[in-house]
């Protein structure tokens, strides 16, 4: 996969960032700016003619609202906007986050419409919750491959925060393949490993022979699985509870080698082999990051790999996930 890096100052700045490394991947940007402006009544009155008084309507950019963008590539639509404690949920409705989380909100859609708020984007996805922290700054890497791209910052010294979406080979021409998932979720405090289609913060299309359509990777599964196809048993990466279907190999700090264990993410594919929405990537890895220092390279033979931590780096373990990560298979230079 290709590298880009660079940095950012706070959740606008990171948006701005990504639209550059999108350009720079091939994604089309169809919008990016403001949030549509409110229009909102001031207490200041003007004085008419007749000695009557009349209220002072204003348009103007509530600031609380961030800035938003539209990107696609291969017929994938991705909408973003940046938020900064408060989210809007609709278009008057503001709610302040409990865990003030800072960075960028990003859901899927089927097209842009530019006469369309960024509430208004054609076939937007409002249930999933994917989130890429900013934190008050830091540093953000992207690799791409096709039409895949992943995005992780590095914020707070030894926090990480990672999303990816794009467009996946299909099965049956013309249909599914675009996906989107991140390892955070706005709504709640919810930590989930990248490409774990089996969280609130995933959304994909599938693409086999009887199923096409939007799922959103929650417990109680979608409208798509839960009633058209409800006898149709799945294949997931990983299991609900633990995630421990990511496997011990994985976990393990070395191998007989004395390198650390880079486990396909290919192999995350349950029951008989059948298609995962993200097992499709030659060039992902799962690996445990207690021997491998986030975002340095490092060679295995002819080929270059570099990763990141899910979440971030601990001498002590955090679960099934702890001091996991993902790495990626550098493209020859």
């Amino acid at each position: 996969m290709k590298r880009l890096t660079t940095t950012y100052s706070d959740h606008n700045d990171l948006l701005g960032a990504l639209r550059k490394c999108l350009e720079k991947a091939g994604w089309t940007i169809h919008y990016f700016g403001l949030m549509a402006p409110t229009t909102w009544t001031t207490n200041e009155v003007i004085r008419n003619e007749d000695y009557t008084s009349t209220p002072v309507t204003v348009t103007d950019v509530d600031r609380r609202l961030g800035m938003w963008m539209s990107a696609s590539k291969a017929g994938a639509y991705v909408v973003f906007r940046s938020i900064d404690g408060c989210i809007l949920d609709r278009e008057t409705y503001y709610k302040h986050s409990l865990y003030a989380q800072r960075g960028v909100v990003a859901r899927v859609a089927d097209g842009f419409d530019p006469d369309k708020s960024y509430f208004g984007q054609p076939g937007l996805r409002p249930t999933q919750k994917c989130l890429l922290e900013s934190g008050l700054g830091g540093k953000l890497d992207v690799f791409f491959n096709g039409d895949a791209f992943i995005a992780t910052t590095t914020f707070d010294s030894n926090g990480y925060s990672s999303m990816s979406f794009g467009k996946l080979p299909v099965h049956v021409p013309g249909s599914g393949g675009k996906y989107l998932c991140s390892t955070h979720s706005w709504e709640q405090h919810y930590l989930s490993p990248l490409f774990s289609e089996y969280s609130p913060a995933a959304v994909y299309q599938y693409s086999f022979d009887t199923l096409v359509g939007w799922d959103s990777g929650n417990v109680t599964r979608s409208e798509v699985l839960f009633y058209l196809y409800a006898d149709l048993d799945f294949p997931s990466n990983f299991y609900a509870s633990g995630f421990g279907g990511m496997g011990n190999l994985a976990r393990c700090r070395e191998t007989a080698g004395g390198l650390p264990a880079l486990v396909p993410v290919r192999t995350f594919v349950k029951w008989n082999g059948r298609h995962s929405p993200f097992a499709e990537f030659d060039d992902l890895f799962v690996a445990n990051f207690e021997l491998i220092e986030a975002g340095r390279e490092f060679q295995i033979g002819q080929s270059r790999y570099v990763g990141f931590p899910y979440f971030r780096k601990s001498t002590a373990s955090a679960g099934a996930v702890g001091n996991l990560g993902y790495v990626v298979r550098l493209d020859d230079e």
